[in-house]
């Protein structure tokens, strides 16, 4: 190497080995910062959506199946709303992606508690079904449970959303979202009263269709700031103006009925009230309306009391009214005599003026039966309808305007349609308070007292029903508006013993309370298992199914010998006349009719039988037919409605109901043979169904008093009536005993919700009511008397 070379090679910088160019450098920095970026994103996207289910909602649990049951939310008060996410699926969740949610609205009619519910998949989030949920049941702590009341469904999907309420289970198939709700919602929701607790939660129970506890959860719950109040020593004296009432006792009882399995317990308070004005006993005054409250807001009727039972003590409200064949001073009274019927399909315009008690009234006219069509007749133009039925048969009331001519209709314009088989009398009013109670008394040509129904309230106007007899042609009217009088005090629940959440009786229950009053078997339709079947309750033998059939069965008698059981069963597909052996074998059909055929009773001698026909044109005709399915004859032959027979024991007389007198049911008998009919009892009621006492000198049987219909007894000629029952609501269907120590009958502590009842027995005299079948006594339409087995 030469000197200038090895010079040149000196001054040249060494390469060193691996050098990176800056520009490099840069690009693996940046992607570098990008991974560990996107590492977040990456994992997030591989995650399963199971991991999700710790952000559902305020609390949750897992259930035996593996899904999740989430409480989305409560609500408190009387207007509820609540977001509620819709599910969303890996791989679509995004950090910057917000689930998306949709806003439920519901309104209760006093304040409430609501529990939202969702049942979610833990793999992807998914909505699942209620089909399975029957009621939850919330525990304060202190040793007392509620069970929610109301429930109901909210759901959205991509075809739409909206909810529903009704009976549980709440299946979603009825909404037609059952398939495919990846992205959809579906929430339960439920109402609590307010419960007063320590700390910030409560303990919420979970129950299936088979009554079993399927999850527990801690619901987040604040209790609101409430007093206490203290309860008043009984008896308790109040005085409203010269009127003095003492509270002598409370009690509480149940009423009880299933409904698609489910148990509904009804809590009843009651009170014994006495009543002196002027020092002298009141016996024309009583509660018209009573309410009770509790400290945190909760509000109850005494005829469903729901309220917080922690609390020393509840508050009751009584309105207090005379009844309406008390003495009435003229400034109470508004008589209105010899008021011509129209035709029918006709309307009798009167528009008189009149102020009762501060109380400016009109009496707008009075209506023939039929369909009836009145122009102008409400000024308020608001319009409405309301629908239901009087003295056993519909009705429905319209009022529209011209909607044509936009929001103010003119009064003249607006039309009424009512259409009903009774007359009727319409009154405006369009001062409306709370402190007045409105009675119409009437009369018909020959003095006759006649029932009345109403008001029922459409706008402005006040209909009011008469169960004239067709023969009539002017009635006597008598309104009444009185002042209602305000009592106030403190009770404390103890005195209440309130029923908690029940389950129908099992067989030995049922069997000890029969063998606490009676060694006799008694028979009875129920639907303890689903379908109404025919049991047999033995004191020492328990519960025997014996028709076990998916049909009705019901309506059963059992033949003089203890032999046979007569009943009523719509396996044909229509209600027809059955017998049976009295173990439920030899199963023969008797009648084959397009009608239903119901209510048998047995002859004295087990040769015949007597029942209730309806025919296809609602006719209802008293048959005899012999007890092999021979020899059929109608009994009664009449336009009325004749129903409900029940042969005397020496056979010589037929108890039934009819409708003869115009459109009440009154109790009649008649000789056998269908003839000498004799009218025993006019106390008007629709579920008469006599019974006769062993030596067949008296009869049982239901009558209204007081808004309720209750039993009676009177002699086979109608004299020496007295009321047997107090209970309230329906008593019916009595069944007295073959040694005349006990009469049965079925109770409905509100007919207008219940389709059961509970089975009581009481002793003629009135005395010694015992409960003996809680909740399952068959009441619908083909429904029979309790039969209890023949021999001394």
């Amino acid at each position: 190497m030469t000197a200038a070379r090895l010079d040149s090679d000196l001054q040249r910088p060494a390469r060193r080995s691996g050098r990176v160019a800056p520009w490099i450098l840069v690009v693996v920095i940046a992607t570098g910062m990008g991974l560990l970026f996107l590492l977040p994103v990456v994992v997030m996207l591989l995650m399963p959506a199971g991991e999700e289910e710790r952000t559902w909602g305020i609390a949750q649990a897992t259930m035996e199946d593996g899904t999740i049951l989430v409480v989305e939310g409560v609500t408190v008060g009387s207007s509820h709303s609540l977001d509620v996410a819709k599910a969303i699926r890996a791989p679509s969740w995004l950090p910057w992606q917000e689930p998306e949610t949709h806003p439920f609205r519901m309104t209760t009619a006093s304040d409430q508690v609501i529990v939202w519910f969702s049942r979610r998949d833990p793999e992807t989030g998914r909505y699942l079904d209620f089909d399975w949920w029957l009621y939850s049941v919330a525990d304060d702590g202190q040793g007392h449970t509620f069970e929610d009341t109301d429930a109901g469904l909210n759901y959205v999907h991509d075809s739409g959303s909206g909810s529903y309420g009704g009976p549980r289970p709440l299946l979603i198939s009825a909404t037609s979202t059952a398939a495919g709700l990846s992205n959809g919602i579906v929430v339960a929701r439920s109402s609590l009263p307010q419960i007063r607790h320590d700390g910030d939660s409560f303990r919420l129970k979970v129950y299936d269709v088979n009554h079993k506890q399927v999850a527990e959860l801690d619901v987040p719950h604040v209790t609101p700031p409430a007093p206490t109040w203290q309860p008043e020593t009984l008896p308790i004296t109040k005085q409203a103006g010269d009127l003095q009432v003492t509270v002598q006792n409370v009690t509480g009882r149940a009423n009880q009925w299933t409904s698609n399995n489910r148990l509904i317990v009804q809590p009843v308070v009651e009170f014994d009230l006495d009543f002196e004005q002027n020092g002298q006993p009141a016996s024309e005054w009583y509660a018209q309306d009573i309410e009770l409250s509790d400290p945190l807001g909760n509000k109850a009727h005494a005829w469903d009391c729901r309220l917080s039972q922690g609390e020393p003590a509840w508050k009751v409200t009584m309105q207090l009214a005379r009844r309406d064949d008390a003495q009435f001073s003229e400034q109470e009274i508004w008589p209105l005599p010899d008021l011509e019927i129209p035709d029918a399909s006709t309307f009798a315009t009167m528009a008189l003026p009149e102020v009762i008690q501060g109380v400016p009234l009109v009496l707008e006219g009075i209506g023939g039966p039929g369909t009836t069509v009145v122009q102008g007749l409400d000024r308020s133009g608001s319009g409405g309808s309301y629908s239901g039925s009087v003295f056993g048969r519909p009705f429905s009331i319209e009022t529209r305007g011209n909607h044509s001519h936009g929001g103010g209709v003119p009064p003249a314009l607006s039309t009424t349609t009512v259409k009903c088989s009774v007359p009727f009398v319409v009154f405006s009013r369009t001062v409306h308070s709370g402190s007045h109670q409105v009675s119409l008394l009437a009369e018909d040509h020959q003095g006759r007292p006649i029932k009345t129904v109403g008001p029922k309230h459409v706008g402005s106007l006040e209909f009011w029903f008469l169960d004239l007899p067709e023969e009539a042609k002017t009635v006597h009217l008598k309104l009444i508006i009185q002042q209602l009088r305000s009592i106030e005090f403190f009770i404390s629940p103890d005195h209440v013993a309130l029923l908690e959440h029940l389950h129908p009786l099992s067989e030995h229950d049922l069997a000890s309370r029969l063998a606490a009053v009676t060694s006799r078997p008694l028979l009875y339709g129920s639907n303890r298992i689903g379908n109404v079947e025919i049991f047999r309750l033995d004191p020492t033998g328990g519960l025997t199914n014996l028709t076990q059939s998916p049909a009705l069965n019901s309506g059963c008698a059992w033949s003089p010998d203890g032999s046979r059981i007569a009943f009523v069963s719509d396996r044909p597909g229509n209600m027809e006349l059955f017998v049976m052996s009295a173990d439920g074998s030899g199963v023969t059909q008797l009648t084959d009719f397009p009608g239903d055929d119901r209510t048998p009773t047995w002859s004295p001698d087990g040769t015949q039988l007597c029942f209730t026909r309806t025919d296809e044109e609602n006719n209802w005709e008293l048959y005899r037919i012999n007890a092999d399915g021979s020899d059929l004859v109608n009994l009664t032959n009449h336009s009325a409605a004749d129903a409900d027979p029940a042969w005397s024991p020496d056979g010589s007389r037929i108890a039934f109901t009819s409708t003869r007198n115009g459109n009440t049911y009154w109790l009649y008998t008649m000789n056998a043979d269908g003839s000498d009919v004799q009218l025993v009892s006019r106390r008007p009621s629709g579920n008469v169904y006599p019974a006769w006492s062993p030596d067949s000198r008296q009869i049982v049987f239901t009558g209204q008093v007081d808004g309720a219909q209750e039993l009676f007894v009177c002699d086979a000629n109608g004299e020496n009536e007295r009321q047997l029952t107090k209970l309230g609501g329906l008593n019916t269907l009595a069944a007295w005993s073959p040694d005349d120590d006990w009469i049965a009958f079925i109770h409905v502590g509100n007919p207008r919700r219940n389709s059961q009842g509970s089975i009581y027995v009481i002793r003629p005299d009135g005395s010694d009511l015992r409960e003996i079948v809680p909740l399952e006594a068959f009441v619908g339409h083909g429904a029979g008397r309790p039969a209890w087995q023949p021999g001394p």
